[in-house]
């Protein structure tokens, strides 16, 4: 006989499993259905808890080193403990919800239910890694039909799981549906093309400094790049989340040429910026400098980074903001940086039918994480679910800081 011990390390090993194995650049993140599947063969209600809490934890795996990175002068252990509070709030729905002897409709009920809760506001500010994602892998371009088609397949799964009778069977069926519905969409599906002469621009220059002439520097060299890019010819130009730090009259003044040669080329500049709001509260966004003239502001700060309720200094919120615009015509959607990793800030810009998707992302704090990938995975497979070219500027750390001692 197992023991009690050595069997929850087994169901929390098998979660942490397919949560590295989903979120894995080399590997299918078809993996996720394997989850609403054990939670509901589950026989404890611990058992159901921990595959999900392994998920999280693995998928969110460097979140202690992110943490340490971000906030150097901070308890080391810190790091951890946000890491497991994080993924303990994600699984609570799902330990919730999980019944001994749910009938097949009930843990079907208890799937959509814990899905949603963990995909939608409040719990859904923190809900990366959602399962739901795999939609765009599964089912490019069909957009809210594809993401119901997921949600059915987890749901399914789940009831399969219940059945007293002819469970295999049902196993069969549901897999040949999914996997042939899932071919059946990646052949008819066509990359979009990023409208001409829309281009990002990634940097490597690490967190925005303190002092005012590194801080002038750092602009010349964006300017520069912003520069050769109009004499190129290009019409939107996107840079990274808060790149030019916060949008003050003197970071205005330096602007000013390249903003004038926008204007000349009839060109639109989306920087990414902090822009004062009251007191000393900043909107995590972007400036629109040109043609098109404004700002952008952002929807979910990231919590703790940004995000500080009940501190001055603090990221202005708009949860349930639409997130949209249009630019030389074209309606756009907009993420940034954090935004990357949730779906339902997306799902709210979705309802403006966007026709292209900018993201503008800020990993000041290093280079090779594996977050920085997945990040980049999750606002890939939203764009490939609605079909629609995604424009992205992304700022890494400076290889030459992070290298000293």
């Amino acid at each position: 006989m197992i023991s009690s011990k050595a069997h929850s390390l087994l169901w929390l090993a098998t979660g942490g499993a397919l949560g590295y194995l989903a979120w894995h650049p080399e590997a299918t993140q078809w993996w996720v259905v394997a989850l609403p599947l054990l939670w509901s063969a589950s026989r404890t209600r611990q058992a159901a808890f921990l595959v999900w809490f392994g998920y999280y934890l693995a998928g969110a795996r460097d979140a202690p080193a992110a943490f340490a990175l971000f906030f150097p002068e901070s308890w080391p252990g810190w790091g951890a403990v946000t890491w497991l509070i994080h993924a303990a709030l994600l699984t609570a729905p799902w330990a919730i919800l999980w019944r001994a002897n749910a009938a097949p409709q009930q843990a079907m009920l208890g799937t959509v239910a814990a899905l949603l809760a963990a995909t939608l506001p409040p719990l859904g500010i923190l809900g990366g890694l959602s399962p739901l994602l795999l939609a765009g892998e599964a089912f490019p371009g069909t957009g809210w039909f594809g993401l119901g088609l997921t949600l059915s397949i987890l749901v399914f799964v789940a009831g399969c799981a219940r059945m007293q009778r002819h469970k295999w069977r049902a196993f069969a069926l549901l897999s040949v549906v999914a996997v042939s519905t899932s071919l059946a969409a990646n052949s008819r599906y066509m990359p979009p093309s990023i409208p001409v002469g829309w281009t990002g621009i990634d940097t490597a220059m690490g967190a925005y400094p303190e002092d005012r002439a590194t801080a002038y520097q750092r602009h010349q060299v964006l300017i520069d790049a912003v520069e050769t890019k109009l004499k190129a010819g290009a019409k939107v130009i996107v840079l990274p989340e808060e790149i030019a730090g916060l949008w003050r009259a003197g970071s205005q003044f330096w602007w000013r040429d390249a903003v004038k040669m926008a204007k000349e080329m009839k060109a639109t500049l989306i920087l990414g910026v902090d822009l004062p709001a009251e007191g000393d509260r900043y909107i995590n966004g972007a400036a629109l400098l040109g043609t098109s003239i404004g700002i952008l502001p952002g929807r979910v700060p990231m919590p703790i980074g940004v995000w500080r309720p009940g501190h001055d200094v603090s990221g202005v919120p708009d949860f349930l903001g639409r997130g949209t615009t249009r630019l030389h015509g074209i309606p756009v959607a907009t993420s940034f940086c954090y935004e990357d990793f949730l779906i339902y800030p997306m799902l709210l810009s979705s309802l403006d039918q966007p026709q292209a998707i900018i993201s503008l992302a800020n990993n000041w704090f290093a280079t090779d994480l594996a977050a920085i990938w997945i990040q980049r995975r999750s606002i890939e497979n939203q764009a490939r679910l609605f079909g629609v070219p995604l424009v992205r500027a992304v700022n890494l750390a400076n290889p030459v800081a992070a290298a000293r001692p």
